[in-house]
């Protein structure tokens, strides 16, 4: 009778403690804990209640010890005691943890059986069983000291403590930031704690990393206190004794706890820019390719080398960039004066911001390191760590007159022939500009190319200068498509379908329609919101007449004359889609036929309209018997024909 009513009282007090925890594992834990209604009297706990009674109640250390290591194994595998240890058995293992300090080894096995019952099935994808630890984790965080007293375990004299109670922290941190986050802040010495761990042994200090990733995702007031107790100091001796970007995941761990101190804080990038972090960061983005024979591909990035490089992108990227800028504007009201003024004080500290971080970037050589990461003959084997790079540029440079004029001037060292064998691997200089160009006009992967189209709107835009130099290297189309060329010249070709040079056709894939679209998407840039520029280039000829009697091939005829081939092309296209690739490729070489001027348009679909004279009839007769009207009919067909 007395176990039956035993049975009772500890079946009310789950069912009240699940009900406080919020319901997390509903009517599954339920069931789990107290069976599937053939034993309704009885509590099925998986053993979980005697092992709590040993280390509660047990005479002798060691049996204490054993049922702690005991009750570890058993939350591992059971979901009845991994439930029943939030349930019933926290006052059990808090009060060892407070009362048992003098035994280090009972404090092992407590700690660890804490964290098996919460990190229990977040590693092997048991969503039952992360569901039972995410409610572990929320009830052991609603306790009251529970979590000052895990913090107060970091200056435990045994290793195994500290190491078992940061284990702790990290597994609360994801289910329960808000709370640990809280308590970190609360404390006096809590952040200085943590940053004493980062100095510990590896496998501390890496569980201190991913504990500070999480939390300072969220929390500004959080970033400052990491930051100004000597996170970046920390973080960047890390990184440079693990081989910066040639080392493993801590490497990755390190940057991306930078970026979360750096992301939308004004204050902490004045501190690490002032600090001379920047210094470091070109050695950082070093990708370091190893020389290869010509002819020769170099070898591809490691995933985690390409992860450490992205992750040091990244960085910059904050730093050059505005941030959150549009989504300041995005939260004003023309309503609300005083929450508009806050709002635009806030956008000029980033603004300013923004560009001293620029000009600190390009004079720390940043600049330099992101072209030879992108660009030339020593760039990475990694179409996203290129493009990420080409993104990074065109941030470093937008809206700074002084680091546009750095970026047109720059150099790049680019092969001379890249399928001569008797080169030798010989390198000539290029204008960083032009081999942007050529990805973003010849460049097979998307994402590149628009990095590199990007890195001419971030280059050009509002720079009328640069946008009339760069219309000034426009020259017609040569015969010969060998020897230098320059950025002008390079979109004249490829607007003709002509850019294919003799070492380029053997390795690109792409048509010359595309290549003719790439370059229009460019040469809007060069062009946007420049009069000068727009007139200059229309009366630049593409291409020069055959003979003497030919008018010269100017531009715009030549954008009409595509537009209209597109029309007529896209009802053809969705009408025998699918097509292949092989198809398309045909049929835009044969419209970029050199030497074909004309194309025919269809009488059906585009009818001559009558032409009209001021004060004259538009008749049929009137056109014919007067000699004015003959000339101007003619000429007219003339310019419908061409």
């Amino acid at each position: 009778a007395s176990c039956v009513t035993r049975a009772g009282v500890m079946s009310g007090m789950l069912g009240k403690v699940a009900r406080g925890v919020g319901g997390a594992v509903g009517g599954m834990a339920r069931s789990v804990v107290f069976g599937d209604g053939e034993r309704d009297g009885e509590l099925d706990d998986g053993g979980a209640e005697v092992l709590l009674e040993r280390i509660a109640d047990g005479v002798l250390a060691a049996d204490r010890r054993a049922a702690a290591i005991e009750l570890r194994d058993l939350v591992q595998t059971s979901p009845q005691a991994q439930f029943a240890v939030g349930a019933i058995g926290l006052p059990t293992l808090v009060g060892s943890m407070r009362d048992e300090r003098e035994d280090p080894e009972l404090m092992h096995g407590v700690l660890e059986a804490l964290v098996a019952a919460i990190a229990a099935g977040s590693s092997d994808g048991d969503g039952d069983a992360s569901r039972l630890g995410a409610s572990v984790a929320e009830a052991f965080a609603r306790g009251q000291g529970h979590l000052e007293l895990v913090l107060s375990l970091l200056d435990d004299e045994d290793f195994y403590v500290r190491y078992h109670a940061v284990q702790l922290l990290a597994a609360l941190a994801s289910p329960c930031a808000h709370f640990l986050r809280g308590a970190v802040m609360s404390s006096p010495t809590g952040v200085a704690r943590l940053m004493d761990m980062m100095t510990e042994r590896e496998v501390i200090r890496n569980e201190t990393l991913l504990l500070l990733v999480c939390l300072t995702r969220q929390s500004e007031d959080l970033r400052k206190l990491v930051a100004f107790e000597g996170a970046f100091e920390r973080c960047f001796n890390i990184v440079r004794e693990e081989g910066a970007a040639d080392g493993g995941v801590i490497v990755q761990d390190c940057l991306e706890l930078c970026n979360n101190l750096l992301r939308g804080s004004p204050s902490n990038q004045t501190f690490f820019r002032e600090s001379s972090f920047l210094s470091k960061i070109p050695d950082l983005i070093d990708g370091k390719s190893p020389a290869v024979p010509a002819g020769v591909a170099p070898p591809p990035l490691s995933a985690q080398k390409a992860a450490n490089l992205l992750c040091a992108l990244e960085l910059v990227t904050l730093l050059a960039s505005d941030g959150d800028a549009r989504e300041i504007k995005s939260r004003e009201k023309p309503d609300e004066s005083v929450a508009a003024e806050l709002a635009a004080r806030e956008l000029a500290v980033k603004t300013a911001n923004r560009v001293a971080n620029q000009s600190a970037l390009v004079k720390a050589g940043v600049l330099e390191a992101l072209l030879a990461l992108a660009l030339g003959d020593r760039a990475a084997n990694s179409a996203p760590v290129r493009a990420s790079a080409l993104r990074c540029l065109g941030e470093l440079v937008k809206g700074s007159r002084e680091n546009q004029d750095v970026l047109f001037a720059a150099e790049t060292k680019t092969k001379r022939t890249k399928n001569d064998p008797s080169s030798d691997g010989a390198t000539e200089p290029e204008p960083a500009l032009l081999s942007a160009l050529r990805v973003a006009i010849f460049g097979t992967d998307a994402a590149e190319r628009a990095a590199a189209e990007s890195v001419f709107a971030r280059c050009l835009g509002g720079n009328k200068e640069l946008q009339l130099v760069c219309v000034s290297t426009f020259a017609p189309v040569a015969d010969d498509g060998e020897g230098d060329v320059s950025l002008g010249a390079l979109l004249a070709r490829a607007l003709v379908g002509r850019a294919f040079f003799k070492a380029e056709k053997s390795e690109n894939e792409l048509s010359a329609l595309e290549v003719s679209c790439h370059a229009a998407a460019v040469l809007r840039h060069v062009l946007a919101g420049n009069r000068a520029a727009q007139a200059r280039l229309l009366s630049i000829p593409l291409e020069m007449p055959e003979n003497e009697r030919s008018p010269p091939e100017l531009l715009l005829p030549r954008l009409v004359r595509y537009l209209s081939a597109a029309s007529r092309a896209a009802p053809a296209a969705s009408a025998s889609y699918p097509r292949d690739a092989a198809h398309v490729s045909a049929g835009s070489r044969a419209f970029f036929k050199p030497g074909s001027r004309v194309v025919t348009l269809s009488a059906s679909r585009y009818k001559p309209t009558r032409t009209r004279t001021s004060g004259r009839s538009s008749s049929p007769a009137a056109s014919a018997t007067s000699p004015a009207n003959e000339a101007t009919a003619a000429k007219a067909r003339s310019s419908r024909g061409s």
